[in-house]
């Protein structure tokens, strides 16, 4: 504005002998340039709050029990909104830029906005925790004892295995490895739907890649090129070491080194388990990893 717009107007109303409305323009140029602003980025960002999440779990029906753990990004336009988890769920934010950057409440410059809340069963975490225009990542881990399984597997040990999706969500693609190492898989599967699965031709890792957004430790959310965040949301300094157990295990199966009786299963993301409520969902995806006995 200064470099352009002012010395442009200014050689305009001389050469017009108006100078005098300068008082008026300068003022009102610099409304409509602010204005334009921030319709740009109304327009480009919108003003609900933005959540990819890779929704892991961990279905042992060996021992009946499961692991949910969500690692969710988050981008507010507008730093509105909290997210929100029961008291059971262990909550880690993930530094935005690194694990090399130390994470603190609000801006080192000034007093910290950050604020967590603990009412009944719920804790909340907002001021900080969602900032402006600025993507952040949190792990949500809840364990889970006795739970219900949502798949359930028939292998008769002669090659026919069968699926039944008795959870809410629509199985885009599951995958199986049996007892003598073979690889079976299957598409989509509605709920309450039984399906049988077929050999498969694919590795683990081609059959799971189309599926994700990006890479396990790295989900951005989507956003326009006229916000100055990070496009990768999470950046890993040693991006093996710090990744918790079950992506270790999900990389391992994707690796091929799956134990035999094992199986991933691809599906649409479950609504409850995003933390920020009226979330515009961008991408997410549920992958569940588990092993029958």
């Amino acid at each position: 504005f200064v470099i352009t717009i002012g010395p442009l107007a200014y050689r305009l109303l001389r050469k017009n002998r108006r100078l005098h409305l300068m008082y008026f323009a300068a003022p009102a140029l610099a409304a409509i340039v602010t204005g334009g602003l921030f319709l740009f980025a109304f327009v480009s960002d919108g003003v609900r709050n933005r959540i990819r999440s890779v929704q892991m779990t961990f279905d042992d029906q060996v021992n009946g029990k499961s692991v949910n753990l969500d690692r969710c990004t988050i981008y507010s336009p507008f730093g509105l909104g909290q997210l929100e988890a029961d008291m059971q769920t262990c909550v880690l934010p993930v530094a935005p830029f690194g694990a090399q950057r130390m994470i603190s409440y609000g801006e080192r410059d000034r007093q910290s906005t950050s604020m967590i809340q603990f009412s009944g069963d719920t804790q909340r975490w907002g001021g900080s925790f969602i900032p402006t225009r600025r993507q952040v990542q949190y792990l949500l881990r809840r364990p889970q004892q006795n739970a219900n399984s949502s798949f359930l597997w028939s292998d008769d040990g002669a090659g026919k295995i069968t699926l039944t999706n008795r959870g809410g969500q629509r199985i885009r693609k599951a995958l199986y490895t049996d007892a003598a190492g073979t690889w079976f898989e299957c598409g989509v599967v509605e709920p309450e739907e039984t399906v049988e699965l077929t050999k498969s031709g694919l590795v683990p890792t081609d059959w799971i890649g189309p599926e994700l957004p990006t890479t396990i430790d790295t989900a951005p959310v989507s956003g326009s090129t006229y916000s100055m965040w990070d496009p990768m949301g999470y950046r890993s300094v040693s991006p093996i070491r710090d990744r918790p157990l079950l992506e270790r295990r999900l990389l391992s199966f994707l690796g091929g080194a799956a134990e035999p009786r094992t199986f991933a299963v691809i599906a649409d993301p479950d609504s409850d388990r995003l933390p920020i409520s009226g979330s515009l969902d961008d991408q997410s995806v549920a992958i569940t990893l588990g092993r029958l006995p």
